[in-house]
Formats: C-alpha cells, sequence, structure tokens
C-alpha cells in the first residue's frame, strides 16, 4: 500500500486524474476493455467531473457502482445519478452499469444485478473507494448483521445490506469482489476522516479491512 497526503483538494484531484489515467493505459495494453468501479457521496465529485474531461476511448471503459441505494434513479440518494451528472460531459459515452432496475422487485433486482456485474467478478481493473465518519465504506456498515456476514464471507457478488441512515436498503459489492482489484483508491478528505481512517482499533471497522491491502493506495488531502 502507498499513501499520498495532499495540502489541497485540487491538488489531490490533479494527481488521482494522472494515476487513473496511468492505470487506465496499462489495462488497455492487456485487455480489450477496462473495468472501473465507483463510489458515490460528494468526495469524489470534482474528481470524477475532472475524469470525464480526459481523451480516453470511452466506448472500452466499462464502469459499475461500489454501491448503491435502492431508490429510483431520480431521487437525490442515488450514486448513479450523481456519477452521471457530475460526468454530464461525456454522457453519450458514458457506460455506467445500474444497480437498481427493478424497484418493484428486491429479490429480481439482486438476481438480474448479479447478473449484469459479472465483467467486474471475472476482472475487475481500478476501484475507488470511500469512507464513512463511522468507518464504513461501500455500504458494508458496522453492527449490521448482512454486513457482518459479508466480512467473513467468500463471496464474490452484489448483495444487500442495511445503513444506519436513511435509506437504509443498501445494495453492495462485495468485500472480496472489491479486495480483489488489481488497482484500488482509498479516498479520504479532511482531517477528522483521516484520523479515523489511521487510528488503531481493538474493534475493527469495515475500512480497516481495505487499509492494509498492498493493491489500494491512500489519496488523503488534509483539508
Amino acid at each position: 500500500m502507498k499513501t499520498n497526503v495532499f495540502d489541497t483538494v485540487p491538488a489531490l484531484n490533479e494527481a488521482l486524474v494522472e494515476q487513473f489515467s496511468a492505470w487506465i493505459e496499462e489495462s488497455l495494453a492487456q485487455f480489450d476493455t477496462v473495468h472501473i468501479l465507483l463510489s458515490g457521496g460528494s468526495t469524489p465529485q470534482k474528481f470524477y467531473e475532472l475524469l470525464s474531461e480526459q481523451d480516453f476511448p470511452w466506448d472500452k471503459l466499462i464502469f459499475g457502482l461500489v454501491d448503491e441505494r435502492y431508490v429510483v434513479q431520480s431521487d437525490e440518494h442515488s450514486n448513479e445519478a450523481m456519477i452521471r451528472a457530475t460526468m454530464s460531459g461525456i454522457a453519450d459515452r458514458l457506460n455506467l452499469i445500474p444497480m437498481v432496475i427493478d424497484l418493484a422487485d428486491y429479490t429480481i433486482n439482486l438476481t438480474e444485478i448479479n447478473k449484469l456485474y459479472q465483467p467486474f467478478f471475472e476482472r475487475t481493473d481500478i476501484t475507488l473507494l470511500g469512507m464513512g465518519a463511522d468507518g464504513h465504506t461501500a455500504s458494508i456498515f458496522p453492527g449490521d448483521p448482512q454486513s457482518n456476514d459479508l466480512m467473513s464471507s467468500s463471496a464474490v457478488g452484489v448483495f444487500y445490506t442495511t445503513a444506519p441512515q436513511i435509506p437504509h436498503e443498501r445494495i453492495t459489492c462485495s468485500p472480496l469482489l472489491l479486495e480483489q482489484s488489481r488497482h484500488g483508491v482509498i479516498l479520504i478528505h479532511g482531517e477528522e476522516k483521516s484520523r479515523i481512517f489511521n487510528a488503531k482499533r481493538h474493534i475493527p471497522l469495515p475500512i480497516d479491512r481495505f487499509h492494509v491491502l498492498p493493491n489500494f493506495e491512500h489519496y488523503i488531502s488534509r483539508v
């Protein structure tokens, strides 16, 4: 693992765009397509906007979601909607696979999403993770029984979990799927989250599983 610390968010985003570009170029030299998993939340929004301005062969980049809220895309909590809005400059070229396609049937939705996410099960090239103030990452939450089951599972797939805050119904890639990514980033903004991320704990939080992975780099801004 490698930790990169920046004084400002713009400096971090510039460096992260360069790193993603290098990983994308490296992946394209080996494979026909590049498989990239993106996180939601406010932290990566400016990075996504900058990434969308790059001159990539966008038809060869397949994006998926690290996790999602089980809500309609027009909902303000939708990760898919946020990513599409921040990358609107390439809207007609953005190949983003959703995690919500059937709001009427919980079971059918999960079955179909696991079919759609097969490319990521076979190979994920790049994963971007964030962290909540409670130490959760993706939609893997401390104290949630479904999340606890996933943390001890060897499953590679997409599953439901329950968040402590609204909207409670969540969809997430399994920890094993995420950690098998060829390259990964944990993105942290601010001193408080940085302190939580680097703290030593007797009882581990979900983020701790990814903190020590050699294939995941840490990108941390001081503000």
